[in-house]
């Protein structure tokens, strides 16, 4: 039946039309050879063991088949829409040869989903069918952009002819008179065309063939009418699966949905006891097993069939026996010690008659990425010291419990513990006086124990004798290592000492520090009275109030003739004399006094100023 041109544009696609003619047919020889490669051995695990994973595909093969599988998904209705191709990348039967450029070259397409809904555009009985070149159009044929669109295309192949094309196997087209033109379009061979092809444009490379089944699905295709749609262009032989005689929809084209390369083999497994150990496969093809709480045995058995082919199959058993171990402990407690802690746990229970032997602890100090067994001698008690471990160093712990059957899945691991013992003793006290205070500070001890200083006791004492009362200085916790102890009595002396504190406890005190004595400054002189001499002036004073806490050493004496505008010390050995004789005045010029006491904490206020007087010889 011929169709009024629609798709007007294809003119253009004319000159890509591929020379081929068809002959006599022969089908495909069928085997069933799916084999066991390696059975899977018989297997012991632990109760409650982790889902494990077991690689089958290097176990079981379909030794008739070699290369890649690759399956084309078509449109048709039904079951029957499937066609399974193994191409010749690889040695083996039904080739004199391997095509691994042009497998390559197909695959590329393939891998790139090129070839998704792609269309047969070509197809002549007895023949062949042709696709790869064009994808399912959108839109009617009679609607601006209805038609098939070529698909994109890699750079020419090499031509790799040897191969007979012979009916059901796969070859690629080329353009005429260019044997290694071949890009994107590919043929199914539906007779023999061997005669034909084989010594064609330098032969015509055939790089697969159809296997199983696939030649009745590739025969129902081929079943389909052909249209001339474009007048003996392109698309003279145009298969359409609804009948027309004009404009015909999307749906009209045979298309295939998915071109991919799959596995040669489809596996499925099953459990005599499912609730004991249940297969499955997952998205890379591995078996699974995963386990339940009971002990016991099931066996297993893996069924290998042929992707092609399901009648093709093997079935490969294995058991599976789940042993009666004890189950895992559970750390309750880690208390860290010197050089040791103390792990407590929750005792096992055994689901057999084999009751719980010893426990295991381990131990680890870089996150349990590798982990060292404590060794003592067997015991079932559920609390261990592990010894012999480094102060300072974080270690986190887990337990196995052991029975006669073997061990328990271990326990999770610990909290972090951190092995420690108190600092050593703080160094270097010093105390310097201040104003009813001392500013006291120390050096760090040598070691921290293994745990963080977290603060610091100072400690004081005023007692004289050997055996000493102590008072701690109450203050905020601090890792400073200096601080002013107040409310101390100025001119009472003072020892001090210190303590470290980390999470273990607190060190051995430091060394007691030197006497250290607050003080501050003396009150001021009073009653400052000048008595005339000649040239001079005996001046008096009384004693301050206060000495501040220190003794007076000094009483520095000043004058001024000039009504305190300007003073003059009078120089002299340092004295602590409540009378001084100022010599060098002049007779006649009145002066005034002031006295200012000197302690070791410094000079006080002066005193208040004398009565002024002027020295004066004596009366005849």
């Amino acid at each position: 039946m011929k169709i009024p041109r629609q798709l007007k544009k294809l003119r253009q696609l004319k000159k890509t039309k591929h020379r081929l003619r068809g002959v006599e047919q022969l089908e495909p020889r069928q085997m069933l050879t799916v084999s066991v490669l390696a059975a899977l051995p018989d297997l012991s695990v632990l109760v409650n063991a982790l889902p494990q994973s077991i690689a089958v595909d290097a176990r079981y093969d379909n030794p008739d088949v070699t290369g890649t599988v690759v399956r084309f998904t078509t449109n048709q209705s039904g079951s029957n829409n499937l066609i399974y191709t193994e191409l010749f990348d690889q040695a083996g039967p039904s080739r004199t040869r391997t095509t691994p450029l042009t497998a390559a070259n197909f695959l590329a397409y393939a891998n790139a989903e090129r070839y998704t809904n792609t269309i047969i555009h070509r197809s002549i009985a007895n023949f062949m069918i042709q696709g790869g070149g064009f994808t399912q159009p959108t839109a009617a044929s009679n609607v601006t952009g209805g038609y098939p669109a070529t698909i994109a295309q890699f750079a020419a192949v090499q031509n790799e002819p040897g191969n007979s094309n012979i009916r059901g196997t796969i070859a690629m087209a080329k353009l005429g008179n260019d044997p290694n033109s071949a890009t994107n379009q590919w043929f199914f061979n539906t007779a023999d065309n061997s005669g034909n092809l084989d010594n064609q444009n330098g032969g015509f490379t055939a790089f697969g063939r159809v296997l199983g089944t696939g030649m009745g699905v590739v025969d129902a295709l081929a079943a389909i009418p052909k249209y001339n749609a474009d007048n003996g262009g392109v698309f003279s032989d145009l298969p359409l699966r609804v009948p027309t005689t004009s404009a015909w929809q999307p749906s009209a084209y045979v298309v295939f949905p998915s071109v991919a390369a799959v596995k040669e083999l489809n596996f499925t497994a099953t459990s005599t006891n499912a609730a004991l150990v249940s297969p499955s496969f997952d998205s890379t093809g591995k078996l699974v097993l995963t386990y339940g709480v009971g002990v016991g045995t099931a066996t297993v058995t893996v069924r290998a069939s042929s992707v092609f082919n399901p009648d093709d199959l093997v079935e490969d058993s294995f058991n599976v026996a789940v042993a009666g171990v004890p189950t895992a402990p559970a750390i309750t407690s880690v208390v860290a010690g010197n050089t040791q802690t103390t792990v407590a746990w929750t005792a096992s229970t055994s689901p057999s008659s084999a009751l719980v032997a010893n426990y295991l602890v381990k131990y680890s100090s870089n996150g349990g990425a590798t982990w060292t067994n404590f060794v003592r001698p067997a015991s079932t008690a559920t609390a261990c010291t592990v010894t012999g471990l480094t102060n300072g160093l974080q270690y986190v712990f887990k337990v196995v419990a052991q029975n006669s059957v073997g061990l328990s899945l271990p326990s999770a691991n610990s909290a972090p513990a951190t092995p420690a013992t108190v600092p050593s003793i703080p160094t270097a006290v010093v105390a310097v006086r201040g104003n009813a205070s001392l500013a006291v500070s120390w050096a760090t001890p040598a070691s921290t124990g293994g745990s963080p200083i977290t603060e610091y006791l100072v400690k004081y004492s005023s007692s004289t004798g050997t055996v000493k009362t102590w008072t701690t200085f109450v203050r905020p916790a601090s890792t400073a290592t200096s601080v002013i102890v107040t409310g101390l009595t100025n001119g009472l002396p003072y020892v001090f000492k210190v303590i470290a504190k980390n999470a273990a406890g607190i060190s051995l005190p430091s060394a007691n520090s030197a006497l250290a004595t607050p003080a501050t400054v003396p009150g001021n002189p009073t009653a400052v009275v000048a008595v005339r001499g000649n040239t001079q002036l005996v001046i008096s004073w009384l004693a301050p109030a206060s000495t501040g806490g220190s003794p007076i050493t000094n009483y520095l004496v000043k004058y001024s003739s000039n009504n305190g505008s300007t003073w003059t010390t009078f120089v002299r050995p340092a004295s602590t004399a409540l009378v001084c004789t100022v010599t060098g005045l002049t007779n006649g010029l009145p002066y005034v006094f002031k006295v200012i006491a000197r302690n070791a904490a410094g000079i006080s206020l002066p005193s208040a100023n004398s009565l002024a007087v002027a020295p004066a010889l004596p009366s005849a």
